[in-house]
């Protein structure tokens, strides 16, 4: 039971970002919007890296140091953990809830107990979508910087403009 629900959180994360997005409630509708695209990033992202890695995975080999390159679909790291830990992360940010990573956690645990993940794969993977928040957390704050300098500087001239008469 534990595997199944750790291995839907992810698109349960998503689903629910993508509501939240919708929101008519700016504060939820920003933070499912940071959610949706950090767990986008995570599965390009996670995605490239398993190519590039090509790890097999526990259930085709019982060694975790087995790596061939360029075999895509590998072990490392985790897509589910990768999309869930970047999904859940902006709400667990936003609403001070913490609790959120735990619920994360059992996507780690699901990919070990099915037997599709090394510890280590499951652990990089959270740390990829932690990261990749981070990221969007930070093009939020540059996106928000810039559009609040357009409204600064559009608001000045038509001050001045209104000013001058025209």
């Amino acid at each position: 039971a534990i595997a199944n629900v750790g291995d839907a959180l992810p698109y349960v994360s998503f689903g629910g970002a993508l509501i939240a997005a919708i929101n008519e409630d700016p504060r939820l509708a920003q933070t499912g919007i940071a959610s949706a695209l950090a767990t986008g990033l995570s599965i390009a992202t996670s995605s490239g890296i398993k190519c590039a890695a090509g790890r097999e995975r526990p259930n085709q080999t019982n060694d975790p140091f087995t790596f061939q390159p360029g075999t895509c679909g590998s072990s490392f790291p985790s897509n589910h953990v990768s999309a869930v830990f970047a999904g859940v992360a902006p709400f667990a940010r936003e609403y001070d809830a913490p609790w959120l990573y735990d619920i994360a956690s059992v996507t780690n645990l699901a990919r070990i107990l099915k037997n599709e993940h090394w510890f280590s794969d499951t652990i990089g993977g959270s740390l990829l979508g932690l990261c990749l928040l981070l990221l969007v957390h930070r093009l939020e704050i540059d996106l928000g910087q810039m559009h609040r300098r357009e409204t600064s500087a559009r608001d000045h001239v038509r001050d001045v403009a209104t000013q001058i008469g025209v």
